[in-house]
C-alpha cells in the first residue's frame, strides 16, 4: 500500500476482495496541473488537525481581508483556515463560516485569484454538517454546488468501501457506528452508510436519488472515469468517494485537477488524507530528530493532554508508566466549583517542575463531565479549556517543548497562549501527528510545536513522541 507516511496500514484482511489499484503513479501530473491552475485551494478546518497530512504549506488563525490576501498572493497553490469551528455550537459555527466565505469571495475578486473550498472535518465523522458547507457554498457563490464527501483517512484508519465507513480499531475495522465516537455527546450518529448519515443528518433534506457513490470500481478504472463520473453530477447532490489506500485518492485528486482545468467545480467535506493528492504531494519520511530541535533551553518540556476520547487515556497511561515525566492532573471538579484556586496550585507545580528541567504532563481529570444537553457539554468543555490556557499564560518560563492532545486544546493554546498568527506545517513526527514552527509574531517563534490529535496513534503513540523530542 502507498501511504504518506513510513508506516502502512495492516492488510485489509477484515474486509471482502477489492479490485487492483490503478497502477501508474499521478502524483507529478497533478502537481504540474496545480502548480499552473490560476486556482487557490482554501482548507477551511475545523480544528488544527486536519494539516496532519501535508508538509511544507501555510495555516493562518485569521481571516481577515488583509490575512487571506497574503495567502491568495503567495505563489503556493493551497492554503489552510483554522476555524476551530467544531468547539462552537451550530449557530457559531454556521456564522464562523458565513464570515470566512464572504471574505474569501471578496479576497478572490480583489486578487482575480480562483479558488475552490476544502471544508475538511474528523475522519470519525464528527462536525457541523452540512450547516458549514452550506454557509461557505452561499457566502462563496458556490452554493448548489455537488459535494463529494470523503472522510478517509489513512494514517487514523479511517476508510470507505461500498459507501460504508470504517475506523481501524485493533487491527480490524469496524464500522464507524459502532465505535465510541458515534456516542459523542454532541456530534452522534447511528448510521455507518455515508448514504444514510447524510439523510440522518440533514433531517431529510436530500431524497435517495440526490445521493451517489464514487465506488472503488469506478475509482480504479483510473481518472478519466472519475471524471465522467463526477462532470455527471447533478447541482444540489452528494457523492460519497470510496477509498481505503492513497493511490485511490491520488486518481481522485488527479480527476479533480483534470475537472478544474474544464471549469468544473465541486465543495468537498472531507478529512485529511484527500489534501495532499489535490497538489500532487510527494510523501516524505516522518520529521528526525534533527529537525525537531527547538530554541536551546534548559527547560523542562511539558505535554497538554485535553482530549477525553478512550485512545487518548490509554495514550496518557501508557507514557505516565513508562517514561519519567511528572504527572500534574487538573481536577474539573475543583474548575466547576473554585476555577482560580485550582488554576494558581497547577501553575505554581509546573512551573516548579520545568524550572528543574524536567518534563510534564498537565492533562484534565479523565472522568467526563457531562450535562443534559449538548450545549451545557460545551459550556464545561469551554471552562475546562480555558482554565488550561490560563495555566499554559501564566508559565513566565517556556517548556523545552511542546505536545497539545487534542484538535480544540491545540488551536486554543497555539492562538490564545502563544498567540500564534501563522504557523508553517513541518511535517509528521509520526503518521497523522503534525508539527508545526511558530511563526515570529508567536511568544515562542521557532518552536516545533505538536499537534496531536485525541483519535490517532496506538497505543505507545504519546511515549514515542516524548522519547523523539527528548
Amino acid at each position: 500500500m502507498s501511504l504518506h507516511s513510513s508506516e502502512a496500514i495492516p492488510v485489509l484482511d477484515s474486509l471482502p476482495d477489492l479490485p487492483a489499484p490503478y497502477s501508474h503513479s499521478l502524483l507529478a501530473d497533478t502537481a504540474s496541473r496545480a502548480r499552473s491552475a490560476e486556482t487557490k485551494i482554501v482548507v477551511v478546518d475545523d480544528d488544527p488537525t486536519g494539516t496532519q497530512t501535508v508538509h511544507g504549506v501555510s495555516a493562518v488563525f485569521s481571516w481577515s481581508h488583509e490575512t487571506l490576501a497574503r495567502e491568495f498572493s503567495d505563489d503556493r497553490s493551497l492554503f489552510y483556515i483554522l476555524a476551530n469551528t467544531r468547539s462552537l455550537t451550530p449557530e457559531d459555527a454556521v456564522k464562523v463560516s458565513r464570515e470566512i466565505g464572504a471574505t474569501i469571495r471578496a479576497v478572490s475578486q480583489s486578487t482575480g485569484r480562483g479558488f475552490s473550498i476544502v471544508s475538511r472535518s474528523d475522519s470519525t465523522l464528527r462536525g457541523h454538517f452540512p450547516g458549514e458547507v452550506d454557509a461557505l457554498g452561499g457566502t462563496t457563490g458556490k452554493s448548489g454546488l455537488p459535494v463529494l464527501l470523503i472522510p478517509a483517512f489513512f494514517e487514523g484508519g479511517r476508510i470507505t468501501l461500498d459507501g460504508i465507513h470504517y475506523v481501524r480499531d485493533n487491527g480490524r475495522f469496524i464500522p464507524a457506528a459502532q465505535t465510541e465516537f458515534s456516542r459523542d455527546a454532541s456530534f452522534g450518529y447511528s448510521n455507518s452508510d455515508l448514504r444514510k448519515w447524510v439523510l440522518e443528518k440533514t433531517g431529510g433534506r436530500y431524497r435517495e436519488k440526490q445521493l451517489s457513490l464514487l465506488s472503488l470500481k469506478d475509482i480504479r478504472s483510473g481518472p478519466e472515469t472519475v471524471v465522467a463520473r463526477l462532470e455527471a453530477l447533478e447541482p444540489e447532490t452528494v457523492c460519497i468517494v470510496d477509498a481505503v489506500e492513497y493511490r485511490d485518492l491520488e486518481v481522485v485528486g488527479n480527476a479533480l485537477g483534470r475537472c478544474r482545468e474544464r471549469n468544473s467545480d465541486y465543495m468537498l467535506r472531507s478529512a485529511a488524507s484527500i489534501v495532499p493528492c489535490l497538489l500532487g504531494m510527494p510523501p516524505r519520511p516522518l520529521l528526525g530528530t534533527s529537525e525537531l530541535s527547538a530554541p536551546s533551553s534548559r527547560s523542562g518540556g511539558m505535554v497538554v493532554v485535553g482530549s477525553y476520547v478512550q485512545k487518548s487515556t490509554r495514550q496518557l497511561n501508557h507514557m505516565l508508566e513508562n517514561l519519567d515525566v511528572s504527572p500534574c492532573e487538573l481536577s474539573v471538579k475543583n474548575l466547576l466549583g473554585n476555577p482560580q484556586n485550582e488554576i494558581a496550585r497547577i501553575i505554581e507545580l509546573a512551573a516548579r517542575t520545568i524550572s528543574a528541567g524536567k518534563d510534564i504532563v498537565l492533562f484534565t481529570e479523565r472522568k467526563l463531565y457531562r450535562a443534559q444537553d449538548p450545549d451545557a457539554s460545551r459550556r464545561i468543555g469551554h471552562i475546562v479549556s480555558r482554565s488550561l490556557n490560563a495555566v499554559i499564560e501564566g508559565l513566565e518560563l517556556q517548556p523545552r517543548f511542546l505536545v497539545v492532545k487534542g484538535g480544540i486544546t491545540s488551536h486554543e493554546v497555539a492562538s490564545i497562549c502563544l498567540k500564534a498568527q501563522k504557523v508553517e506545517v513541518l511535517g509528521q513526527i509520526l503518521p497523522g501527528i503534525p508539527v508545526w514552527k511558530m511563526g515570529p509574531e508567536s511568544t515562542c517563534p521557532g518552536l516545533p510545536y505538536v499537534v496531536f490529535p485525541g483519535n490517532v496513534g496506538e497505543d505507545d503513540a504519546m511515549t514515542r513522541i516524548v522519547e523523539k523530542l527528548t
